[in-house]
């Protein structure tokens, strides 16, 4: 991405290590996006006896799952404002899919001020904001309660990420 970024609590090489993981390309549609959150609710669901052993026991089918906890545990303001205007489309992307998933009132003028940046990503802007307004995304809102589920399976891990 050419900029150097860090979570707060996190180096630039953890950050951008994290990053690589989280299939960009794949969220920055739609139709793509959901697929994609559709196999990790099913991952999630299905194998949640592992996944509630983290971290002491990882199992490789849960890794993508591992990262976006990672990820969620040191999300802030200032990183995802940093997505929203110091980076092209993928960082729209990254800071739409971060903030849907741990939705903050904190990261609610950085995504409206990203609107309009990246057209095709607005979507996911939108639906960050929605989560954040606790309000129903009317346009789609199955993909809405995909995101619902797979954050109800990772909250309760959040503080060991």
């Amino acid at each position: 991405m050419g900029t150097r970024i860090s979570m707060t609590r996190l180096g630039e090489e953890e950050t951008q290590r994290l990053l690589d993981h989280i299939p960009y390309v794949t969220l920055a549609k739609q139709g793509n996006a959901k697929r994609h959150v559709e196999r990790l609710v099913r991952d999630a669901e299905e194998l949640e006896s592992m996944l509630l052993r983290y971290p002491q026991v990882k199992y490789e089918p849960l890794d993508p799952h591992y990262v976006l906890l990672k990820c969620m545990a040191n999300l802030d303001a200032t990183f995802i404002d940093d997505l929203c205007n110091h980076f092209d489309w993928r960082g729209v992307v990254f800071a739409g899919w971060f903030a849907a998933l741990r939705p903050d009132i904190t990261y609610r003028e950085s995504l409206v001020a990203a609107l309009g940046k990246s057209q095709r990503n607005d979507w996911l802007l939108e639906l960050a904001l929605a989560e954040i307004d606790n309000r129903i995304w009317a346009l789609d809102p199955d993909l809405q309660q995909l995101i619902r589920r797979l954050r109800s399976c990772l909250q309760p891990l959040l503080e060991l990420a």
